[in-house]
């Protein structure tokens, strides 16, 4: 898929996408909060160089977040390599449209916090102007910088619905 144009991978994608969910109703609607939850986060990256328009796709893990990554895809969004995308597991067959250097980002915050993805850390006001932060900012403006090309990009993590100050 990596070596695919988008407008052919698109194509390749719709059919499974309006395959997988044409007769659920309820995952349609949970697809439909999430695009909903990502037109309202639209926020701008603070990368050196060219700023790109990076939009979040949040919510609760199992909600649909997978899907709207690949339908923004399909729309023409850079969602960064595809190789560099956590790939699919029997718990997620389809894929998890995440890019796996961004969600260690996410990780280390979950660590450093102490919480993990099932366990979310109670964070303290102003958290993420903390200067013990800074060298792991830094390395996530890098790697968005990497990751994304051209805007809209759009970045996907569950994770982010908690640590969205912090992008």
């Amino acid at each position: 898929l990596a070596k695919q144009p988008i407008r052919a991978l698109g194509e390749e994608l719709l059919p499974d996408l309006t395959q997988r969910f044409a007769d659920d109703e309820f995952h349609i609607q949970r697809l439909i909060v999430a695009m909903v939850a990502d037109s309202a986060i639209a926020v701008r990256c603070r990368c050196t160089g060219t700023c790109l328009r990076v939009h979040f796709i949040v919510g609760v893990h199992r909600s649909g977040t997978s899907v709207s990554s690949q339908i923004a895809l399909v729309l023409g969004a850079d969602i960064g390599p595809l190789d560099q995308l956590i790939p699919s597991n029997p718990t997620n067959p389809h894929g998890h449209w995440e890019n796996a250097a961004l969600v260690r980002v996410n990780d280390e915050l979950h660590e450093r916090h102490g919480g993990t993805w099932d366990s979310p850390p109670t964070l303290r006001t102003g958290w993420e102007l903390s200067r013990e932060l800074d060298g792991l900012r830094d390395q996530a403006r890098e790697l968005v910088a990497k990751a994304f090309t051209r805007s809209p990009a759009v970045f996907k993590d569950p994770r982010s619905s908690l640590f969205l100050p912090f992008w």
